[in-house]
């Protein structure tokens, strides 16, 4: 609930710290400041390039974050802290030098006879900017590379600016620090190719826009994952825990022989509604918010008994308490399937209002 905040408060106080240096820095003359803003843009790129490669090396760092975390979890103060520590140690200093160019920017616009029409260039083109970017990367890039290879690759564009800018201040290129930084930056360049490609024992990965989507294997346990975190898993080697249970039990509670028509919020694996289906249920539908889903939940087929493929399931991809509230019903049965309330967003799966609402 308190991560989108954190991360976006870590980055806005970024932008304060560079705005306070960048106004010292625009003091120096024309040449100089140029030069330092190429050497933050090729600088904050090196850094989130070294990132990918820094990442299975930083166990000890997660570990002692990790240790910290849960030594403070009886204060909701201090262990926010912590998120606050971890967002700091990957966010700040990259995002600190970005932030420097912006500010800095307007000292080097031309004067004269309307400078406020240069700056105000200046900042609509950085507005254009971030629009057309942020549309880049959720329709076109994301998409199309995936989340790891979209930050390299806009890290990459980074480092490039930065050498771009330095040109521009007629500095020479010295060959052993141009080397280092292309040495860096292809190091974690390839780092995050290699980030993003097969995995031994994953059987199937995907960023959406909403959510990276894993299914893979863990001994004899096939495991999906939401965001590095384990939705639901089918171990054949202990079957009195077959996530089929949950399937099974809303039918049983149901007073009457047959629920004619069934909902299921949530589609996971695929088990549940598997379950339920093998009760006395007329037709079901199932609602998923994420597009990727179902084909993830295709590798449990022998699990979930290829119940998308079943006549009498429908699939409908959209918000699951938005459909409840503008579909009609009335069901017979709705199901949640495994929502966890501390998790943004999903306490409301759990109200009275919700489930009346049909």
């Amino acid at each position: 609930a308190y991560d989108f905040s954190i991360l976006l408060g870590v980055f806005l106080l970024a932008i304060a710290l560079a705005g306070c240096a960048a106004s010292r820095a625009a003091a120096s003359k024309p040449e100089l400041l140029i030069r330092r803003l190429a050497c933050a843009q090729a600088g904050a790129g090196v850094l989130i390039l070294l990132l990918f490669p820094a990442l299975p090396a930083s166990w000890p760092i997660l570990t002692f974050f990790g240790k910290l975390y849960f030594s403070w979890l009886g204060s909701w103060g201090w262990s926010r802290l912590v998120h606050v520590m971890i967002a700091g140690t990957v966010m700040l200093a990259p995002a600190f030098l970005m932030a420097l160019l912006l500010p800095a920017a307007p000292a080097l616009a031309p004067g004269g006879p309307r400078p406020a029409a240069s700056v105000g260039r200046l900042y609509a083109a950085n507005t254009l900017g971030a629009v057309l970017g942020s549309l880049a990367c959720v329709f076109l890039l994301i998409p199309v590379f995936g989340l790891a290879r979209s930050a390299a690759l806009i890290a990459a564009a980074q480092t490039l600016l930065g050498a771009a800018l330095w040109s521009k201040s007629g500095g020479k290129f010295r060959p052993a620090a141009l080397a280092v930084a292309v040495a860096l930056g292809a190091w974690g360049l390839n780092w995050a190719w290699r980030a993003s490609g097969p995995t031994p024992g994953v059987l199937f990965e995907q960023d959406g826009l909403a959510a990276t989507i894993r299914v893979y294997t863990q001994g004899t346990r096939k495991i999906l994952e939401t965001d590095n975190l384990q939705v639901q898993g089918a171990d054949p080697s202990s079957p009195g825990a077959h996530p089929k249970r949950l399937g099974y039990l809303p039918a049983l509670l149901h007073p009457g022989p047959t629920a004619r028509r069934a909902l299921q919020i949530g589609l996971g694996t695929g088990i549940n509604l598997a379950g339920l289906m093998e009760g006395p249920v007329g037709e079901a539908e199932v609602v998923e918010l994420l597009p990727e889903l179902p084909r993830a939940a295709g590798f449990f087929r022998g699990e979930n008994d290829a119940v998308l493929e079943n006549p009498k399931v429908s699939l409908k991809i959209d918000d699951g308490r938005a459909y409840l509230q503008n579909h009609s019903g009335p069901y017979d049965l709705v199901v949640g399937d495994l929502f966890f309330p501390e998790n943004a967003g999903t306490g409301s799966l759990y109200s009275l209002e919700h489930f009346s609402r049909q």
